[in-house]
């Protein structure tokens, strides 16, 4: 029943709209750093992406107690 819950179009375009937003320049300044596009997603992306993955867990938790 969780998982259900947490698939909501509202969550997916927030981190839709983060991924589509992110800084190219942070990510070839990834690159000239030697990290390959996993390395890239894993230390950089998903590091950025703690607030709007924190954001949506808030808006879910608040839906959830209603």
């Amino acid at each position: 029943m969780i998982v259900p819950s947490m698939v909501n179009a509202i969550f997916f375009f927030m981190m839709r709209q983060f991924f589509v937003n992110f800084p190219k320049e942070i990510k070839q300044v990834a690159q000239l750093n030697g990290l390959n596009t996993f390395g890239i997603f894993r230390y950089i992306v998903l590091a950025f992406s703690k607030t709007s993955t924190s954001s949506a867990a808030s808006f879910w938790v608040h839906g959830e107690l209603e």
